[in-house]
C-alpha cells in the first residue's frame, strides 16, 4: 500500500506499507497532524513513519495446522485490556490446556509496578498452565504474583516474540489454546509462517464483531423477548462450529440448531454449553439424544413412544418439539395430527413439551408471500388449538432468516415466540427481497494468493478442454491455488471476476479441482504471493458480492459458503472497524 503525504510547507513524504486495512490512512492522517500540532518537525515524523509498522485493531483467532487454537490479540496491552483478552479463554479453550505469551507493556519506570502486579492477578484468575514472558520489561511483580499464588503455572522468560514461539513449538500440544498479546501487535502472517511453516494460500475470514451487530439488529427488529436460535449446522455454515458456538455464548446465544444428532454430539464433547435443538432424529440415535441431553424435534408417534420408553429406562426428562408440516413437505406430522401427537407428549412422564415448529418454504421469495402467510395461519392454528386443550408450549418457532427480516407476523406476535437464525448472521442475504428487509454488515470473506502467471499469446489456450482462447494481444494469466475441491465449483469457470490490488481480473477457463486461472494482463504490478479476494471484503476496503458471485455460477449463497473446502484456512477475527456494504 503506497500513500503520500503533504507537509505545510508543501514537501511531500511518500510512505509504504507490506500490508494495509482500509483505516490504516485515518491512522496516519489523525497521527500526522496531532504531531505537527505539537510541533514534533518534519523530519521527526517521517523518520518514524520510515519504521513503523502499522498494527491492524483486531483480534485474530486460527487453528494451527497441527492443531492448537491461537489468539492473536490487538496492540493493546494495559491490564483492563489484558483482562479482557484473558477472558477470551473462557470462551475458546473449555478444559484444554492455556498458554499465555506476554510481551509487556511499554515504558520500563516503576509506575508500570502497580500495573504488572494487576496483570499478575488476571493471569492467577485465568488459571494459565504455561506463561512465556517476551522482552527486556519489569516484569519482576507479575513474576513474583505468580509463583506465590499460582505455582502450577510454568513461567519461562525469552529474549524475543522468535525465540518464544521456538520455545513454545517444543512444548506444543494439539489441544493447546495460545493467546498472544504485548505492547506489539504481532502480524498474522508472522505468526501463521512461523507456526505453520508458510503463510495459508486460501483464508477464509469470519469477522465476529460483524456477527455481534447483525444479531444486535434482528433482535431489534424483532419482538420483544423474542428468543433466538442461531443455527450453526453444517459446520456453522462452512465456517467452524465449536468457535461460533462459544462466541455466541458471550452474547447469550442460549440456544443453538442443527440438522443431525452427531453435529450436537461433536458440540457436547467441545464442551459447548447451550441448548442444543436436532431438527431430526432416527429411532438408532435415541440413545443419543438421550446421554447427551438433546432437544429434538418429533413428529412421528412411533419415535414418540420409544424415546419415552428409553428416557424412563435412564431416569431423565427429554426436551422436545413437535414439528409442524405446513406445507415444506420435508418433516413434520400434518396439521390434523398434531393434537394428538402434542396430547401424547403431554401424557408423558418422561418427554416436556419445550416447543412447536414449522419451516417456510419460500420465505426469501416475494412472489410466493402468500403462500408464507398461508403456513404462518396453519401453524397459529395449530398453536392455539392445543393449547385451547391446556397443553403449554413454551417455544414456537417458524422463522428462518428470511421470515425474520421480511415478516412482522404481528397477528401472530402471540403464537411466534423465537427465531431460527442462520446465514443472516454472517450479513449475507438469500434473495434481493431479504437484503431489502434489513441491511446487515458483511461478515465473511474469501481471499486466495497469486501463484503462478503465465504469458500467453494468440491463438493459445487456457486450462481443461481448450475452453478459452487467447485473442488478440498477449495476455497474462495468473494462477491461483483454489478449486473445485475448495468449493469453487466448475460452474463457476469464466464467470465473474476476482480483485487484485483493487482492479478486477475476469476468471478464464475451466476451474481444476485444485487452482483457477484469472487474467491480470490490466494489472501489470501483479506479483507471485499478491493477495486476490474472490468475494467479501479485504482489508483495503475492496468489496465483492459473495451473493453476485453464486449467482453467477448459477448456485446460491447457501452453497457457495457451505461448500468451502478443509484446505482453506479459517481465521475468526474481532475487528469493529469494519464498513458496511
Amino acid at each position: 500500500m503506497h500513500y503520500e503525504i503533504a507537509f505545510p510547507d508543501l514537501t511531500h513524504f511518500h510512505g509504504q506499507a507490506s500490508s494495509g486495512f482500509h483505516y490504516f490512512l485515518d491512522l496516519i492522517n489523525i497521527a500526522v497532524k496531532a504531531a505537527t500540532l505539537e510541533g514534533i518537525s518534519k523530519e521527526e515524523i517521517c523518520a518514524v513513519l520510515k519504521i513503523f509498522t502499522l498494527e491492524p485493531t483486531r483480534t485474530e483467532f486460527w487453528q494451527s495446522q497441527t492443531g492448537p487454537l491461537f489468539i492473536n490479540d490487538t496492540y493493546c496491552s494495559d491490564p483492563q485490556s489484558v483482562d479482557v483478552a484473558l477472558k477470551v479463554f473462557d470462551q475458546s479453550s473449555s478444559k484444554k490446556r492455556k498458554t499465555f505469551i506476554f510481551s509487556g507493556m511499554k515504558g520500563n519506570n516503576r509506575e508500570r509496578e502497580m500495573d504488572y502486579k494487576r496483570i499478575g492477578e488476571a493471569i492467577v484468575k485465568a488459571k494459565i498452565d504455561s506463561l512465556l514472558l517476551v522482552g527486556n520489561h519489569p516484569f519482576s511483580p507479575l513474576q513474583n504474583l505468580v509463583e506465590k499464588k499460582a505455582p502450577n503455572t510454568k513461567i519461562t522468560l525469552h529474549p524475543s516474540m522468535d525465540e518464544a514461539i521456538y520455545q513454545l513449538e517444543l512444548q506444543m500440544d494439539p489441544s493447546d489454546v495460545i493467546l498472544i498479546k504485548g505492547e506489539k501487535k504481532e502480524s498474522l502472517d508472522m505468526l501463521t509462517e512461523k507456526i505453520d511453516g508458510s503463510i495459508s494460500n486460501n483464508q477464509c475470514t469470519v469477522n465476529l464483531a460483524a456477527i455481534q451487530s447483525n444479531l444486535a439488529a434482528i433482535q431489534n427488529k424483532l419482538p420483544p423477548k423474542t428468543r433466538i436460535m442461531v443455527m450453526v449446522k453444517a459446520l456453522a455454515y462452512g465456517t467452524s462450529d465449536i468457535q461460533m458456538a462459544k462466541f455466541l455464548q458471550t452474547l447469550n446465544i442460549d440456544i443453538l440448531g442443527v440438522s443431525y444428532v452427531d453435529e450436537a454430539v461433536a458440540l457436547k464433547k467441545a464442551s459447548v454449553t447451550q441448548d442444543i435443538f436436532v431438527l431430526n432424529a432416527n429411532l438408532h440415535e435415541i440413545q443419543k439424544v438421550i446421554l447427551w441431553d438433546l432437544e429434538i424435534g418429533v413428529s412421528e408417534l412411533t419415535f414418540i413412544q420409544e424415546l419415552e420408553r428409553q428416557a424412563a429406562l435412564k431416569e431423565k426428562i427429554i426436551k422436545v418439539h413437535l414439528h409442524v408440516n405446513t406445507g415444506m413437505n420435508r418433516f413434520g406430522c400434518l396439521q390434523e395430527e398434531a393434537l394428538s401427537l402434542a396430547k401424547a407428549i403431554d401424557n408423558s412422564t418422561h418427554l416436556k413439551l419445550e416447543g412447536i415448529m414449522t419451516h417456510f418454504a419460500a420465505a426469501d421469495n416475494a412472489a410466493e408471500d402468500a403462500f408464507t402467510e398461508t403456513q404462518a395461519k396453519i401453524f397459529s392454528e395449530v398453536i392455539v388449538e392445543i393449547e385451547s386443550h391446556g397443553i403449554k408450549i413454551p417455544f414456537r418457532h417458524a422463522c428462518n432468516s428470511s421470515a425474520a427480516m421480511r415478516f412482522s407476523f404481528k397477528e401472530f406476535n402471540k403464537e411466534f415466540n423465537m427465531v431460527r437464525i442462520g446465514l443472516a448472521v454472517y450479513g449475507l442475504y438469500p434473495s434481493k427481497e431479504t437484503a431489502k428487509a434489513l441491511e446487515l454488515k458483511l461478515s465473511l470473506s474469501l481471499t486466495s494468493r497469486i501463484v503462478g502467471i503465465n504469458r500467453c499469446k494468440a491463438g493459445d489456450t487456457i486450462s481443461y478442454g481448450r475452453s478459452y482462447k487467447v485473442e488478440g494481444d498477449e495476455k497474462k494469466i495468473a494462477v491461483l491455488p483454489i478449486g473445485y475441491f475448495d468449493g469453487l465449483h466448475r460452474n463457476y469457470s469464466g464467470k465473474g471476476y476476482v480483485v487484485i490490488g483493487g482492479k478486477k481480473a475476469p476468471m478464464v477457463g475451466k476451474i481444476c479441482m485444485d487452482y483457477m486461472m484469472v487474467d491480470i494482463t490490466d494489472i501489470p504490478n501483479a506479483r507471485i504471493g499478491d493477495k486476490v479476494l474472490i468475494f467479501g471484503q479485504d482489508e483495503y476496503g475492496n468489496y465483492l458480492s459473495p451473493e453476485e458471485f453464486a449467482e453467477n455460477g448459477n448456485s446460491i449463497i447457501y452453497e457457495l459458503i457451505t461448500c468451502l473446502g478443509p484446505r482453506i484456512q479459517r481465521i475468526f477475527i474481532f475487528e469493529e472497524a469494519f464498513s458496511l456494504r
